[in-house]
């Protein structure tokens, strides 16, 4: 291996060991409202969660922040939300899955039984506020009667 091949490979190496992440810098087991304002002082509008499921199990698929892209206060934080961020850490995805699992996705309507359903979840990280685009798949069944007769 010659010598540029391999200062590549070490920089490559040490570049994905030095993939950023977004964190907090207050502890982890501060409160989740302290986690969100922490976000937004970090730039971030918003939290946005992908879900779906069906049979019996639901998944949150992603986690996403979303960067500040505006402060009109007529409009709705998920509507002035600009680009994703970069990953969030183990440790906060793992808070914020959490959270959205028990305080708002089990109590959705059945998303994760049956035909299933999913949706985009947005959290305010200036004040906690929530929406979700949640949908659920009914199967939906028509009945009709046939009649007659046969002959051979």
């Amino acid at each position: 291996m010659s010598l540029l091949s391999s200062y590549q490979s070490q920089s490559i190496a040490n570049n994905m060991e030095k993939e950023e992440t977004v964190s907090i810098n207050i502890p982890y087991e501060s409160g989740f409202t302290h986690i969100l304002f922490n976000l937004a002082g970090q730039g971030y509008s918003c939290i946005r969660i992908e879900y779906s499921g069906g049979g019996d199990e639901g998944y949150i698929q992603d986690i996403n922040v979303m960067k500040r892209n505006g402060t009109d206060p007529d409009v709705k934080f998920y509507n002035q939300a600009g680009e994703d961020g970069p990953p969030l850490d183990v440790k906060l995805s793992d808070i914020i899955r959490d959270r959205a699992y028990k305080h708002i996705l089990d109590d959705a309507d059945d998303w994760c039984n049956n035909e299933g359903g999913g949706g985009t979840l947005y959290i305010s990280t200036d004040d906690g506020e929530y929406h979700a685009d949640h949908y659920i798949n009914i199967m939906s069944t028509e009945e009709s009667s046939l009649n007659g007769q046969l002959f051979d």
